[in-house]
């Protein structure tokens, strides 16, 4: 008897740890919050792919000193190993907006195939996400949420922002909900040709402020020329993506600006004048820091649209502070301490 109850026990608490660990988004926020931001969850009754309902989270600051309609920025988190908390902690973000006196939300993404967070951002190769998981009403709801907080914001002074998937996430919202955001910028993220077929080139969209951030080194996403973009979806293939001189070509000529092909945006960046304004430095075990990069923007058009090229630099949140580690010894995920990926974005979109 006795040990029959020790089984059941044991049974319940092993299924309670794994719905932990497999499901985290099953409940509402995290019951250990390392963050110094306060998660808040919604009920909005949407299901993850065991078709349980999960509700949404998402991480709010609200600087001490605020105007009474303050700009509110959405930061979107990467795909595979990042999430909401992290993005917090590495983006710079909170300590922006204090200083800028903006809004951030730090919204959380649905855990996908491989049970990692992740946006629904047009690719068909992430089938359930494609299928069940409508974002864009997920920020909308957010919205709706902050207004009920009688938390006060610029309604025509809203953003998107994301690196990688969030990034991508941004750009598909510009074509899919043309009016969610006002101005646009992305980390290290590029267009998958589904989303430019199918959501983008097939519409006529408005103009839109967008702001791209490269690594010349980058191999998650398209350089160059097209390729797989990010992880594999849950049939074991990764979607197809446009290079980032594509991307930025598309934008250009919806914003009829005079830089229309991709081959032009290329020759521009190539063109540009390189700054290199960190001090080299030797080191005993990581390589001397060799980063640098270009800014260009577009012209004659109602929008702009903006590239900035970290050189020699790959898959990451460029900043200067970042700590020194291991990537440095990989260019495709080296970190750029040239600039600041967060006052880089914002110094754009602030404008609009």
């Amino acid at each position: 008897m006795y040990s029959k109850c020790y089984k059941n026990y044991f049974m319940i608490a092993i299924t309670a740890l794994m719905l932990s660990v497999l499901s985290p988004n099953l409940l509402a926020c995290p019951s250990k919050n390392k963050t110094v931001l306060p998660c808040h969850h919604l009920n909005n009754g949407q299901k993850n792919s065991a078709n349980k309902v999960v509700g949404r989270d998402y991480y709010l600051h609200v600087p001490k000193i605020l105007s009474q309609n303050a700009p509110l920025v959405f930061a979107f988190h990467g795909s595979g190993g990042d999430k909401a908390s992290a993005m917090i902690k590495y983006s710079g973000l909170v300590k922006l907006g204090s200083k800028e006196k903006f809004i951030t939300v730090f919204p959380q993404g649905l855990p996908d195939h491989q049970n990692k967070p992740h946006w629904s951002d047009g690719r068909e190769t992430f089938k359930w996400h494609y299928d069940h998981v409508d974002d864009i009403a997920f920020v909308k709801e957010i919205m709706q949420d902050l207004k009920q907080k009688n938390i006060q914001y610029d309604q025509q002074r809203v953003y998107g922002i994301g690196i990688s998937n969030g990034g991508v996430f941004a750009l598909y919202s510009a074509c899919k909900a043309p009016n969610l955001f006002k101005a646009i910028g992305t980390v290290v993220a590029t267009m998958s040709k589904e989303m430019l077929v199918q959501e983008c080139a097939s519409k006529s969209l408005p103009a839109k402020p967008v702001m791209m951030i490269f690594g010349d080194q980058d191999k998650t996403m398209p350089y160059k020329t097209e390729g797989e973009m990010g992880r594999a979806g849950s049939h074991s293939s990764a979607a197809i993506g446009i290079p980032i001189f594509a991307s930025l070509s598309f934008w250009s000529k919806n914003n009829r600006c005079h830089e229309k092909t991709a081959a032009q945006w290329l020759k521009n960046s190539q063109n540009a004048v390189v700054i290199d304004q960190v001090k080299k430095v030797p080191r005993t075990w990581r390589r001397k820091e060799q980063t640098s990069y270009v800014e260009i923007q577009s012209s004659g058009c109602k929008y702009p649209v903006r590239y900035l090229e970290a050189r020699m630099a790959g898959h990451r949140w460029h900043k200067k502070n970042h700590p020194k580690g291991i990537t440095d010894f990989t260019k495709k995920f080296r970190v750029s301490r040239e600039f600041d990926s967060q006052q880089k974005l914002w110094d754009f979109i602030s404008q609009f």
